[in-house]
């Protein structure tokens, strides 16, 4: 747990070089508890201006939580179905912050595959969202678990 506090705080820096060893020892052995706190993580930087500018050290930061949100989606795979299902029912907290959660909530239930049927019906109700990119991720997702 110690060493978990260690790699989060690690990868809030701007320094490139730590920011990848936390992402990937996270990725490795982060916890579901981790994957809470990288969302809420991710979540806060979507608000930022500079996320979106490739050379800011948000952007960097935000490339680095997603990488550790999917290495621990893969690792824990049925582990993280709930939240991840969880969280394709938030909405964006402003309108900057658009789907970007609950679209790598999406993504990574894609990945995971037939192992995720448990969020089945949290990705059927997602598909009367409104944002057309969310539900082609959704789609994505809802093809993947169904083995099609």
């Amino acid at each position: 747990m110690i060493l978990e506090e260690w790699y989060l705080s690690d990868l809030e820096t701007y320094d490139e070089v730590k920011s990848r060893e936390a992402a990937e020892w996270l990725g490795r052995y982060g916890s579901v508890r981790a994957m809470k706190r990288l969302f809420d993580r991710a979540r806060g930087l979507a608000r930022r201006p500079d996320v979106e500018v490739p050379s800011s050290g948000a952007c960097n930061s935000m490339i680095r939580i997603c990488q550790a949100l999917e290495h621990i989606a893969i690792e824990r795979r049925r582990e993280v179905v709930p939240l991840l299902a969880s969280l394709l029912k938030e909405a964006p907290s402003s309108p900057t912050q658009r789907n970007q959660v609950r679209i790598g909530a999406a993504n990574m239930l894609e990945k995971i595959g037939p192992e995720a049927y448990e969020a089945l019906p949290a990705l059927e109700e997602a598909l009367k969202d409104d944002d057309d990119d969310f539900r082609g991720n959704v789609i994505e997702a809802l093809e993947s678990i169904r083995g099609r």
